[in-house]
């Protein structure tokens, strides 16, 4: 499209840009626009499934569209994007080196591990943050409450206020802390992060599978990150692999890991793991019908046996997380848990204190595609 259609379109649109942004020379395409967010991790896959309206979705699949149509709409994607990552179009649309800005990643996060694209953990990070930033304000009217660190009274806490300690009413628990939980179900990047913003702590949930006691185990390793440095008004844990080797060797994440086993095994859970190595004499091979048994006989949860026996065992290098989720069949037929943190947090958020493309954002993060 020309330039003088492309200022005719700005001044439609009412996209905030200088007179200078866009250069005779400049591709304002759809085609320009998926190339250039690809080379800062952002794909066009990502971006049509979360980030823009089902309409906009629809107009790019017809494949009909004119050069001034293409127009419109790259500059409306760029548009949206330019909230969520402070990319401006004068920056999309330009021929120099695209910079993805980091700094709401923080600094407390791990090495990568092998294999991973970071520019697309970076770019995944940054929408992250923007939604804890967009739950923030549907929530404002949230109490805030001390984040307790022994894990005895979050058990009793839990317990006698809503009857059983599950997935559910720990989250309801959580809630009433005034630390909201977002659920994300993309794959890849992270697989979990506490924020603390101006103060408030938000925790977020993603994993892949649909184990409501290892959705739980990540849940309460997060809450005891929210009760560190009270103090600091801004704070961030961005959990990677549960394999990393910077991550197994972090003292706060194995504290977090244990303080999620006592409160789900009623403060047995380092009783129960070594009673598993002995019986099992030694042999991790062994461990896949000890764990049942162990379970079976002192009447837990195998499937929370199963996790914290992971988490042991990564402390050794070992990676049995697979072994673990094996065995977890037992807790497939109760709900998704991805579904059941959802529908507490819309149950909790007031989506009028937000814009109509925010909303959107948010909603479609919340989809279940």
């Amino acid at each position: 499209a020309s330039l003088t259609r492309i200022r005719e379109i700005i001044q439609i649109l009412g996209v905030q840009v200088t007179e200078y942004v866009f250069l005779p020379s400049s591709e304002v395409s759809l085609k320009a626009l998926f190339s250039r967010l690809k080379q800062v991790g952002i794909e066009r896959n990502f971006i049509t499934k979360r980030l823009i309206p089902q309409a906009v979705v629809e107009k790019i699949e017809a494949d009909n569209l004119s050069d001034q149509e293409t127009s419109v709409l790259a500059l409306k994607i760029a548009a949206i994007l330019e909230k969520i990552f402070r990319l401006r179009p004068a920056e999309i649309f330009s021929s120099d080196s695209l910079q993805l800005d980091t700094a709401a990643i923080g600094s407390a996060r791990f090495k990568l591990p092998k294999g991973a694209n970071e520019k697309r953990f970076n770019a995944y990070t940054v929408y992250a943050h923007y939604l804890a930033l967009l739950v923030f304000d549907c929530t404002s009217d949230l109490p805030k409450k001390p984040v307790p660190t022994n894990p005895n009274q979050v058990r009793e806490a839990i317990i006698s206020t809503y009857g059983s300690l599950d997935f559910k009413h720990t989250l309801q628990y959580i809630w009433s802390l005034g630390i909201p939980v977002l659920p994300l179900k993309d794959s890849g990047s992270f697989h979990g992060a506490f924020w603390r913003i101006q103060g408030r702590n938000i925790i977020v949930l993603k994993q892949q599978n649909h184990y409501t006691y290892r959705w739980l185990f990540d849940l309460l390793h997060e809450l005891w990150h929210t009760a560190q440095e009270p103090e600091l008004d801004e704070r961030t844990i961005i959990e990677e692999s549960e394999t990393a080797e910077e991550r197994r060797d972090s003292k706060e994440e194995k504290t977090a890991s244990r303080f999620a086993g006592h409160i789900i095994l009623d403060g047995r859970a380092e009783e129960l793991a070594d009673l598993c190595v002995k019986n099992a004499r030694g042999s991790i091979e062994r461990l896949k019908k000890v764990v049942p048994q162990v379970a079976t006989i002192e009447k837990v949860s195998l499937s929370s046996l199963a996790n914290y026996m992971a988490f042991r065992l990564s402390l050794q290098g070992e990676n049995w997380w697979g072994d673990a989720m094996n065995l977890q069949k037992e807790d497939t037929e109760s709900s998704d848990p991805w579904e059941i943190a959802r529908d507490i947090l819309l149950e909790k958020i007031n989506f009028g204190k937000l814009n109509q493309i925010d909303r959107n954002l948010l909603m479609q993060a919340l989809s279940d595609v």
